[in-house]
């Protein structure tokens, strides 16, 4: 799924769950390198709104740990820092 608006007030959170929002531009299309451009567009919005916040409410791990969870769900091996 191409999310159109991939940012981080789209994702919301659950002890358990994570959840999409906001899929009104969206578009099913095959793998290719727009998925790279929605998670840098997901981690600039990340890093747009944590600046100033304590280091521990976003973190290079965290970044990491979604990168970790994105490539198990989708089969990539390699995405961008």
């Amino acid at each position: 799924m191409c999310h159109a608006d991939l940012n981080c007030h789209n994702v919301l959170l659950s002890e358990e769950l994570v959840y999409l929002i906001d899929f009104d531009r969206c578009q099913l299309r095959r793998p290719g390198l727009w998925s790279d451009g929605n998670l840098v567009r997901l981690r600039r919005s990340l890093e747009k709104v944590s600046w100033g916040m304590p280091p521990e409410r976003f973190s290079e791990s965290d970044w990491h740990g979604l990168l970790d969870g994105y490539r198990q769900s989708s089969g990539k091996t390699e995405l961008p820092p």
